[in-house]
């Protein structure tokens, strides 16, 4: 019993589980010392837990089990590691991309080809895995909800586009007609939907999922789509240019290109900021702060990204900013609210995050990795 104890104070104070056997090594040398060197070599030795451990294994539940958090684990600067989402994924896939909807819901999309579905108990702050939506071929690049609450979008690898029955989990739609890859896709009120690919080229579709207009004028692949307040498309693209259409017209307006702006190569690497008409867009290291009035770039932001590629850029309730780059070091970078360097974050497993999201009227956010892990942060 007394080694139980012993076991439990160790485990909570290093933070993470550890084999009984190795454990009792440590009490019997920490005995030994009398002063605790071996557990304080330990404890400074030790990066940020494995959050399965903590939590139980990630491939061992069933649709009913779910996961609420119990404790933050606090470590460098502002931002508390509370926890993982369980999830269908495979061990070693890329969860590209997540979306919460207007129902609450969580949808995933990874490199395994798969889309799963969470719910949430918002009270208990409990999320459990609830489905897994199967279609595509191949990667699922980004992900976006209908204006009916109803449905989502998702477009993939695959050059396909699919719409979702969100309460049956049924694909209802899809939409073929691209040449490469899909990396994004939006969808407006009156029902049209708007895809931008790695063929460089833009499509609008109908309410039937025809192909009925094409809109070309970048030289490489668009990576990013924007709805504006004023209803036009924002294109960001592999070319350095950003690129603003005319929903009526469909034609681009040349007048306002702005070159010169790196993007990323992800879907969530813009940031659109309408009461302030600002776009932010991420590139290899550096975040260009687009005036959208003024159609020019007005600002450069460097510090704290240590040259990385820019996966995601999103703002928080409380008016800081979150970016994640692509690296497995210091990937987690806060930003107060003029954008000036606050903190960096060490990430579990020193696994490459991939996508970013914050949870609606809470100080949390949720971001995935190359790993197939789901991560929920406080603030």
């Amino acid at each position: 019993m007394e080694i139980a104890k012993r076991c439990k104070r160790f485990r909570d104070v290093i933070g993470v589980r550890q084999d009984l056997s190795e454990i009792k090594e440590l009490i019997k040398k920490d005995q030994e010392s009398g002063k605790g060197e071996e557990l304080r070599r330990r404890k400074a030795s030790q990066t940020m837990p494995y959050m399965p451990d903590l939590i139980g294994a990630r491939s061992s539940f069933s649709r009913s089990q779910s996961f609420s958090p119990t404790a933050s684990l606090e470590f460098k600067g502002r931002i508390c590691l509370e926890g993982e989402i369980k999830n269908q994924h495979n061990n070693n896939s890329s969860i590209l991309c997540l979306l919460i909807t207007s129902q609450g819901k969580l949808f995933s999309g990874g490199s395994d080809n798969i889309i799963c579905a969470y719910n949430f108990n918002w009270d208990k702050r409990e999320f459990y895995y609830d489905n897994t939506l199967s279609g595509h071929r191949n990667s699922i690049n980004n992900l976006c909800e209908m204006p009916n609450y109803n449905f989502i979008l998702s477009c993939s690898d695959d050059k396909t586009i699919k719409m979702w029955n969100i309460n049956n989990y049924q694909c209802v739609k899809t939409y073929e007609g691209h040449n490469s890859d899909v990396n994004c896709v939006l969808a407006l009120e009156d029902g049209r939907v708007i895809s931008a690919s790695t063929d460089k080229t833009i499509k609008v579709w109908n309410e039937k999922g025809e192909c009925k207009n094409t809109l070309t004028g970048h030289s490489d692949p668009v990576r990013s789509l924007i709805l504006s307040n004023d209803k036009r498309i924002i294109s960001c693209s592999s070319d350095k240019s950003v690129r603003f259409w005319d929903l009526n017209t469909l034609k681009c307006q040349n007048e306002h290109t702005i070159k010169d702006v790196p993007c990323s190569g992800n879907t969530n690497c813009t940031l659109y900021m309408p009461n302030e008409d600002k776009l932010f867009v991420g590139g290899q290291g550096v975040i260009k702060i687009i005036d959208l009035k003024q159609y020019k770039v007005i600002g450069t932001i460097n510090e704290g990204l240590n040259g990385k590629g820019i996966h995601s850029i999103v703002k928080l309730i409380d008016g800081s900013f979150v970016v994640c780059l692509n690296s497995n070091s210091d990937n987690i970078i806060k930003f107060d609210k003029n954008f000036k360097f606050e903190t960096k974050v060490q990430y579990p497993q020193r696994n490459y995050t991939r996508y970013l999201i914050p949870l609606p009227n809470i100080n949390r956010f949720v971001n995935s990795d190359n790993r197939g892990h789901i991560f929920i942060w406080e603030y």
